[in-house]
This record gives structure tokens, C-alpha cells and sequence, in this order.
């Protein structure tokens, strides 16, 4: 480090004697020297002579000994250094050069145009196939009133609940099987009590009458909730295989098809069904008010799905058909299947389904699905 020390100049003004008469001096904004001062109640301070102070008189200051200044280093001459002999540079070819492309002037896209990330189709968001934090709903069981190789668990093959598989002994294997072939992506399982025997059923398919059968997934459910089963790619299957290794397991309901996603997700504040309790009871007292117990009559789920900025062509060609068979049947819906696939309920609508159009240019629709899910707790 270099340091240089020099004797310092201190500038110091005295004031002067009042003075109506300025001799040789001009003032900015003064008139010049020799004439009247147009205000002669104002003091008016004359230059003086700038003294010269020894450094060692400054405050603060520091004066270095001869043998102190030798300990500081001359200033370096730095020299100009080639690019070429700096460390990990790189100097181009002409070649490399015409490697690299020009920027591109990327045009601005108005927001509203711009679709929500889609992890499943990158090239169109808003084609399907969508992702998992999309609704599944099966609603149309091609394996209605399919034939039950077990004829004491045939009401396992249509959509109530009372009239259920109860197995006999542990690992017993029940086949449904429909009138032809069908093209199916899930395959769900209701009102039955896997959750409390700690049971494991395995589902296996076949694609005809004759073929070997495939396991397709085996499930262990920590609850009674409804199982939804969804297939990494359509099947062509003629029959389906329940195996269940629990002797007191039940299995109520068997539905397979082509599952409807929704093209939209599920926006926040929804309420998921199987935190919904739906519970209806009796309660029992004696005369002078002592509590005496409540008896249960039903219980279930109650909640409703909301889905918004649905076109209003999806909406007629896909949940139209929907509606129309959910005035009859019930149905499995998996409200965000990536998240919270043991969330999944059988359940049916209670009321009705009334799109309202967004309005503007849009056309888009937004509609409500209620429902009760059916509980075996």
C-alpha cells in the first residue's frame, strides 16, 4: 500500500469591520467595487490572505518517520496482460462464432391465452390426457348385471349396497364376467369392510373368455372407503377377478368402464367428501331429562363438487351423458386422485345439476354436483 503525506492547507476567514465602501472585491450579485452598498446594515466579510499550517499542527493528523516510509510498498506498474495468457479464457474461432445463434424477438402473449401447466400432455394443456390433480368420475359400469361366478354374490355386479360378496373362507376368488368384450381405464370397489379386517384384494383381468388372467393391482385400504383402481392404459377385457384373502371381508360393489376426467381441476375451499360425516340419530332420555344413549338410524357423506370455466361443448358432450345417469345410478368420484387417492366415494346426486354460462365471449360454464357418499364405518 502507498500512502502520501503532505503539509496541509487550512482555509480560515475572519470577519472584517463594517463597511459601507467594498474596495476591489465584486460579489456574486454585488455591484462592483468602489460604489455604495445598497445595503449597508448587512456585514460584509473581505477575503484575507490563506495562512499555510504544518501538517503536524492538523487534527488527526499523522507524520510518518523516515524509517515508517520505507515500510510502504512502491506502487506497481501493472502491465496489460493478452486475453489469450488469462486464465481459462477462451477466444473463439471465426467457426465458433458462426455457431451461435442470433436472439429471437419473442412476441408477447396475452395472459388469458396462456393454459395452466399440464405434466401429461406438455405440446396442449388443455387436451386431454389430463394429470391426476383432475377428477375421475365412473359412472357407466359395463359390468352391470354381469355374470357372478358365484351365484350367492351376484348382487356384487349391480349398484346396491345390501346385496354384497361375503367370503367364507380366507383367499376365496370371485369372476365377473360381461356379455362381450369392453374397453375399460378403471375399475372401483364399494361398501365394503377391507379397512376393518385388514384385508387385501387383488384384481386381476381377463380379455376374453378364455384367456389368463392379469393382476392389475392388489390393494390393502386403511379405511372402508371406496377403492378406485385407475389403469395406466385402456383394456380390452371380457372378464374381471376378485381375490380376497380375509374370510370376513364383504365387498358390496364392483363397477369397470371408461372413467370421466375433468378438463378443469378443483379449485380451492372444496370440501372432500370422506371429512364430510353426514350422521342422522335418535336420542334417548328419561322423563326428568337423564341422558339415556343415542341410537345412529344412518349416517353417510355429505359434500359438493364445484367445477368452473368448463366449455360449454365439453360439458354437453361429456357431462350431459353424466347427468342423465346419475338420476338413477350412483357413481365413484376421485376428487384429486395425485394428492389424496384414498379419497374416493360411491355416492349419489341429491340434487339438481344447473350450469350457469360465465357470460362475455368465454363461453364458459360453471356447475355444481351434489351429493351423499356412502359410509361403513
Amino acid at each position: 500500500m502507498s500512502v502520501l503525506i503532505s503539509d496541509t492547507i487550512v482555509l480560515q476567514t475572519v470577519n472584517d469591520r463594517e463597511q459601507n465602501i467594498v474596495d476591489d472585491v465584486v460579489l456574486n450579485g454585488a455591484p462592483p467595487s468602489g460604489t455604495i452598498n445598497p445595503k449597508p446594515d448587512k456585514k460584509i466579510k473581505s477575503p484575507k490572505k490563506l495562512k499555510r499550517v504544518a501538517a503536524g499542527k492538523v487534527g488527526n493528523a499523522k507524520v510518518l518517520s523516515p524509517e515508517q516510509l520505507k515500510d510502504i510498498d512502491a506502487p506497481n506498474d501493472l502491465a496489460r496482460v493478452a486475453s489469450a495468457k488469462l486464465a481459462n479464457s477462451k477466444v473463439l474461432t471465426p467457426e465458433q462464432f458462426n455457431d451461435i445463434s442470433a436472439p429471437r424477438n419473442l412476441a408477447r402473449v396475452a395472459s388469458p391465452n396462456i393454459a395452466a401447466p399440464n405434466i401429461l400432455n406438455p405440446k396442449n394443456p388443455l387436451a386431454p390426457p389430463y394429470p391426476l390433480s383432475h377428477a375421475r368420475i365412473l359412472y357407466d359400469n359395463l359390468f352391470n348385471n354381469g355374470i357372478v361366478s358365484l351365484p350367492a354374490a351376484q348382487g356384487i355386479a349391480n349398484s346396491n349396497t345390501y346385496e354384497r360378496w361375503r367370503l367364507t373362507g380366507a383367499n376365496q376368488s370371485i369372476i365377473v364376467s360381461a356379455n362381450s368384450n369392453k374397453t375399460i381405464n378403471a375399475i372401483c370397489l364399494g361398501a365394503h369392510n377391507l379397512g376393518a379386517v385388514n384385508g387385501t384384494v387383488t384384481i386381476a383381468t381377463s380379455a376374453s373368455t378364455s384367456a389368463a388372467f392379469i393382476n392389475r393391482a392388489t390393494v390393502t385400504p386403511a379405511t372402508n372407503n371406496a377403492i378406485m383402481v385407475l389403469l395406466t392404459s385402456d383394456l380390452v377385457v371380457r372378464r374381471i377377478r376378485l381375490t380376497v384373502n380375509s374370510a370376513s371381508a364383504e365387498i358390496g360393489i364392483l363397477y369397470a368402464g371408461l372413467a370421466l376426467v375433468m378438463p378443469r381441476p378443483i379449485f380451492g375451499g372444496h370440501a372432500p367428501i370422506t371429512l364430510q360425516n353426514k350422521v342422522n340419530y335418535i336420542d334417548s332420555a328419561s322423563e326428568n331429562g337423564q341422558w339415556l344413549g343415542r341410537t345412529i338410524t344412518r349416517r353417510g357423506y355429505a359434500t359438493s363438487y364445484t367445477w368452473s370455466f368448463i366449455t360449454d361443448a365439453w360439458y354437453r358432450l361429456n357431462f350431459s351423458p353424466l347427468v342423465e345417469s346419475t338420476n338413477l345410478y350412483p357413481f365413484f368420484i376421485a376428487w384429486r386422485p395425485d394428492l389424496y387417492p384414498d379419497e374416493v366415494a360411491y355416492a349419489w346426486r341429491t340434487d339438481d345439476v344447473t350450469p350457469t354460462n360465465r357470460g362475455g365471449a368465454t363461453r364458459y360454464i360453471d356447475f355444481d354436483l351434489s351429493v351423499l357418499g356412502y359410509s361403513d364405518k
